[in-house]
């Protein structure tokens, strides 16, 4: 027989004197038990799927503030390097202006930049530096120097400038650097120069150069607080001074 149909019996037996007790729960009350018991269980498990839910959810939302407080402070330091940027900017116009540099500069005389023609003797010093980098790159200004710290030159000019090959070679690579944003890699032999920061090359990788060719043009990419060039000559993979070498 089942006990769902007949319930039922617990006899307690004491160890010492005295009679066995007994208790009978009938089939219904079987019944009841176990229902209360199912429901407990589906309460407990019930409320802690709610508790697991609202822990979850507790960790969610302080995130999202630790993001949201991350973000302000991102946000505020954009807005202070827009202004630094605009201060630069109108510094730097304002340079131009008084320097008489115009914003969009003139056209690129090579003949004019390498004195060929003036003479026999200066044609032939031409001829045979022709792998040197012996002209400056961008018509501009020398904003900062050589130094051992920064082992090249910056050259300020207007974002859209023609930077040319400074001698002859082949374009070595072209490409992004966080730092740098556009650069070039000109191969002159023992030479070589790096050009950074450009708003837009105009080369490609194989590419061979003559001195004076348009390779790209004076922007701000990278980390740069205005338009400029960053100019490194290398001798034998050594940086050296790109003054040394221009042609007075």
């Amino acid at each position: 027989m089942s006990i769902w149909q007949n319930g039922i019996t617990i006899i307690i037996s004491p160890h010492g004197p005295g009679r066995d007790r007994s208790i009978h729960i009938s089939a219904l009350g079987l019944r009841v038990i176990t229902l209360l018991l199912l429901l407990l269980l589906a309460t407990v498990l019930y409320l802690g799927l709610i508790y697991g839910r609202v822990y979850y959810l507790a960790i969610q939302s302080a995130r999202y503030r630790r993001m949201n407080e991350e973000m302000k402070r991102s946000i505020a330091r954009l807005e202070e390097i827009r202004i630094h940027l605009r201060e630069s900017d109108a510094y730097r116009r304002k340079l131009f202006d008084l320097l008489g540099i115009k914003k969009t500069p003139p056209p690129i005389n090579l003949d004019e930049i390498l004195g060929v023609g003036s003479s026999s003797k200066e044609a032939l010093v031409f001829v045979n530096r022709s792998n040197v980098p012996s002209i400056l790159p961008v018509r501009g200004f020398i904003s900062r120097g050589y130094t051992p710290d920064h082992p090249a030159i910056d050259i300020a000019a207007s974002e859209g400038t023609p930077v040319v090959a400074p001698a002859d070679g082949f374009v070595r690579d072209v490409g992004w650097d966080s730092i740098y944003g556009n650069y070039i890699i000109i191969d002159h032999g023992k030479y070589s120069t790096f050009f950074g920061h450009l708003y837009q090359s105009n080369a490609a990788i194989g590419e061979k150069v003559a001195t004076g060719k348009v390779i790209g043009y004076v922007g701000s990419t990278g980390i740069s607080s205005s338009p400029h060039l960053h100019y490194e000559v290398r001798l034998n993979g050594r940086p050296v001074d790109p003054r040394t070498y221009f042609i007075r």
